[in-house]
């Protein structure tokens, strides 16, 4: 606890959960302490520019490390309970695994899980861009985060979201607007959203479309940026 005597400096945060947890703890001071949500995403302001070709067969997407702590059990989980539900859909795993993390899921799991069929698993991709504008409903389940990228990349494509209930997930998914937020480690309501969405070709349109202006009211790099420097500009006189 540096009881703000940090002059010249600022703790930045990356969501306001966090920020005000440190506050509570009174381990910094509003003075000392501001909330910049992430380093920014491009937006293309036109909005059609974006638009997706309808999938005959909706795609599921995680974009992400394959940890255990990004909530991917309970998404191949979730797909399990879909598939035997029949509902007619794609789950992709878009990401590999890392060895050198103790929560990396085993690259013989992921292959697996895709050879079975639960699941397809594309491992790492360079065109990342190209393969989220193929996806119909980007989904995270993560145990915790700063503030996903991935999320604000699909919401920047325009794409409804399913994200976990959790720190940093929550400052872009607004559940019920742009997606659906769902208790952490719960494969089976996690199932219950992505089936709404999965079913309803209308609904998925609709929230898209609020995501894309979330992301372009509170993250884009201009508005990052702009904050960006002020805070310098605040510590520099």
């Amino acid at each position: 606890n540096y009881k703000g005597n940090l002059r010249g400096n600022k703790v930045i945060f990356e969501n306001n959960d966090d920020h005000n947890y440190f506050l509570k703890l009174n381990a910094i001071t509003e003075r000392d302490s501001c909330v910049i949500r992430g380093a920014g995403i491009e937006v293309d302001r036109d909005f059609k520019k974006i638009q997706h070709k309808k999938n005959k067969v909706p795609v599921v997407a995680v974009l992400a490390r394959m940890l255990k702590d990004k909530g991917i059990n309970e998404f191949v989980e979730a797909a399990i309970i879909l598939k035997k539900k029949k509902i007619n859909a794609r789950f992709l795993l878009i990401g590999d695994s890392d060895p050198l993390n103790p929560s990396s899921i085993k690259r013989n799991t992921l292959q697996t899980w895709n050879n079975e069929g639960k699941i397809e698993w594309l491992g790492w991709v360079d065109n990342v861009n190209q393969i989220i504008r193929k996806v119909d409903i980007l989904c995270l389940p993560s145990y915790r985060e700063g503030l996903p990228k991935a999320l604000l990349e699909g919401a920047a494509l325009g794409l409804p979201l399913v994200a976990t209930n959790t720190v940093g997930c929550k400052d872009v998914v607004i559940d019920g607007i742009n997606g659906f937020l769902v208790p952490v480690k719960n494969s089976k309501a996690l199932s219950i959203a992505l089936e709404t969405l999965i079913n309803d070709s209308k609904l998925r349109k609709i929230m898209g479309k609020e995501s894309f202006k979330i992301v372009s009211s509170k993250f884009s790099s201009s508005i990052i940026n702009s904050q960006t420097m002020r805070l310098y500009k605040e510590l520099t006189f």
